[in-house]
């Protein structure tokens, strides 16, 4: 049923993702984090992160992605990242960094 829905499967830890996020030093903050079932073995994420510095690379990128993979399951993330000191970056986004 869960997958018929795209609802977030059972077995993903959504809490442990949103910590995982928020104790990530170079991210201020996130939003938009959907996860789902792409089919009944593989799970996909898609997340907003808004980074304290403009200097990302694919290094900081493929971290999380092994981390989302290796701790939580996610097979398929797709990470948009945004710069913190960038005013209106992203019309989604509701809460700013401090």
């Amino acid at each position: 049923m869960n997958y018929a829905m795209d609802a977030v499967p059972r077995n993903v830890d959504m809490a442990g993702i949103k910590r995982y996020l928020e104790e990530n030093g170079r991210i201020c903050s996130f939003h938009d984090l959907h996860v789902w079932p792409m089919s009944t073995s593989e799970i996909a994420l898609t997340v907003h992160l808004v980074v304290r510095d403009a200097a990302v690379d694919n290094d900081f990128l493929l971290s999380i992605q092994e981390h989302l993979h290796d701790r939580f399951g996610i097979g398929h993330s797709t990470i948009q990242v945004e710069t913190a000191m960038a005013r209106n970056s992203c019309m989604l986004e509701k809460h700013s960094c401090g």
